[in-house]
């Protein structure tokens, strides 16, 4: 039962997941000579049927921008954070995962779906 106003589990875990992503992709940005303070992660949480034995399952969707960086040339950047983020080890081959790269003027945006982000 939800009660209005109160934060639901598939809140937690997004809130969760866009923190553990941000540092992997601060972790990762000297590499790609990226100031990754700049970046702003947006992580969305599904929950709906499945047919796995539980009948439920989770979905999860982050959207990544970087001030001066294209959508295109920063998605080397995000599969480097998925490679070495705790949340994306843990969900990979077990919840559906899509990176999706947004520039910072929001006019070029590129997508990067899998059934399993490490694919």
């Amino acid at each position: 039962k939800k009660t209005p106003g109160t934060t639901n589990p598939e809140q937690l875990f997004a809130a969760g997941f866009a923190a553990c992503f941000t540092s992997a992709l601060a972790e990762g940005a000297a590499e790609f000579g990226a100031d990754a303070s700049a970046a702003r992660v947006a992580c969305e949480v599904r929950l709906g049927t499945t047919d796995t034995p539980a009948g439920y399952g989770l979905a999860v969707g982050l959207t990544v921008s970087l001030a001066g960086w294209k959508a295109g040339d920063l998605l080397p950047l995000l599969h480097r954070a998925d490679a070495v983020c705790p949340y994306s080890q843990a969900v990979r081959g077990n919840i559906e995962l899509s990176l999706r790269a947004v520039d910072d003027t929001a006019a070029d945006t590129a997508a990067d779906t899998a059934a399993d982000a490490g694919a």
